[in-house]
């Protein structure tokens, strides 16, 4: 069997993982028939490198993987294939805004976070990881993320505040950064050029695969570029409107292994 593309990128929370964080059965094993086949399989995801690995690992993915939204592709060996801080003074001003509205807002510096205090957002941003992740406490934040390269920046906080910050630091850094949202309470600021269709990109050149041959899978609005980029993009039935209007199919819902048949009839061609 022939597959139809050669890389296929998908995302994890969502669109692979359920509410215990694991693949279900049928996803795993379509992951493997793919890579079986030829596929170059990767993640793509908002998470960090040492919170995506687990799931490569658990799931035997070797092609590099794209982390941080896009802003950081890196192969297994720890090759860095693309990276792409935030400006310094952008993310100081991102910073001291969101403490100035009593937001809690956190820094990914060097593969760890940095938070000016412990916080019960802190701690549901943990409870989303299968492995311990290294927490800084700096009360000077702002100049912290002045003097270290920050490859994103995360602030957690109800539904209806985010969509709050959304459209108006959105509109305040338009052009400057990339903002969006990853989850019902998180947002993200990241640079200009840090996208997942940016990082699935890269991956595709590095392989040198074309576009034409690459296809993807996701489920959110940080999703969509990598839809929109890939040769065929396939949103989860559970997907938000963001994702479904980028994408080329809409599958079944992760509660009926979408991705499993996705990966199945569209990019190893089973009928």
């Amino acid at each position: 069997m022939t597959p139809k593309y050669r890389l296929l990128a998908l995302d994890l929370d969502g669109t692979l993982l359920d509410s215990r964080l694991e693949p279900s059965a049928a996803t795993r094993a379509a992951i493997a028939d793919a890579q079986a086949a030829g596929v170059h399989v990767t993640i793509a995801t908002g998470r960090m490198i040492r919170t995506a690995q687990p799931f490569a690992d658990m799931l035997q993915i070797t092609t590099p993987l794209i982390t941080y939204q896009g802003a950081h592709v890196q192969t297994a060996d720890g090759t860095v294939l693309y990276d792409n801080p935030l400006p310094a003074d952008l993310a100081a001003e991102v910073v001291e805004l969101a403490l100035a509205e009593g937001l809690y807002i956190q820094a990914y510096i060097d593969d760890e976070l940095w938070i000016v205090e412990r916080s019960p957002e802190v701690e549901e941003y943990l409870g989303f990881s299968l492995v311990d992740i290294p927490v800084n406490i700096a009360p000077n934040l702002v100049e912290i993320v002045r003097q270290k390269p920050v490859t994103k920046l995360v602030w957690i906080t109800d539904p209806t505040e985010l969509e709050r910050t959304m459209h108006e630091w959105g509109e305040r850094w338009k052009g400057r950064l990339e903002i969006f949202r990853s989850h019902d309470h998180f947002g993200e600021a990241a640079a200009i050029g840090s996208s997942k269709g940016v990082g699935l990109a890269v991956l595709a050149e590095h392989l040198d695969i074309p576009q034409a041959e690459v296809a993807a899978i996701g489920d959110r609005e940080n999703d969509a570029s990598m839809l929109a980029w890939a040769g065929f993009g396939m949103a989860m039935g559970n997907a938000d409107r963001f994702a479904l209007a980028a994408a080329n199919y809409v599958l079944p819902a992760l509660s009926d292994d979408g991705a499993a048949y996705g990966i199945r009839h569209f990019v190893l061609g089973e009928e």
